[in-house]
C-alpha cells in the first residue's frame, strides 16, 4: 500500500462507523479508495456559508470538482437508527442506490456478542446477526 513513502489510495480500503464511516467517505471522495464502507454513517451538517443548502447537508458532499467512485461505496445502516433519514438523504445526493450501493436492516431489539442489548445506531458494528452484512459492505 505504500510506495516511496505514500500511500496507494486506490489500494487502500477505508472504513468507519457513524463519525469515522463519514470521514471514510470523505477520504473516498478526496483521495480514492479501493472500498469505501460506510457503517451508520455518511452524514455531515451543512453550514450556512454561503447559504444552507436546499439538500440539508455539508458543502463537501455537495462538491462538484471532485467526483466520488461510488461503485466502490458501500453502506449498511438500520432502519432504527435516529439518524436514519438522514443518511439516507446524503446517500441520495451522492447517488447511492439502495440494494446497489447501500443496504438497511431492522430487527430491535438489537444485542451484542455478549447479549446486551445495543441502539439501532451501534447494531451496525455490534449485532452478530449483521456479520455478512458488515462484510459485504466492507469487503466484496
Amino acid at each position: 500500500l505504500y510506495s516511496d513513502e505514500k500511500v496507494n489510495w486506490e489500494r487502500l480500503r477505508v472504513g468507519g462507523h457513524s463519525q469515522g464511516a463519514t470521514h471514510a467517505l470523505y477520504l473516498g471522495k478526496y483521495f480514492g479508495a479501493a472500498r469505501v464502507c460506510v457503517l451508520a454513517g455518511g452524514y455531515d451538517v451543512p453550514d450556512i456559508v454561503p447559504a444552507f443548502p436546499p439538500e440539508r447537508v455539508a458543502d463537501w458532499l455537495l462538491d462538484t470538482s471532485v467526483t466520488l467512485a461510488i461503485e466502490k461505496v458501500r453502506a449498511l445502516t438500520s432502519v432504527d437508527d435516529r439518524s436514519y433519514a438522514a443518511f439516507v438523504r446524503a446517500y441520495g445526493v451522492l447517488g447511492l442506490e439502495k440494494g446497489n450501493h447501500w443496504q438497511e436492516f431492522g430487527g430491535a431489539p438489537y444485542m451484542d456478542t455478549g447479549g446486551n442489548v445495543v441502539s439501532g445506531h451501534a447494531a451496525a458494528v455490534k449485532d452478530p446477526r449483521f456479520g455478512d452484512l458488515r462484510a459485504q459492505a466492507c469487503w466484496q
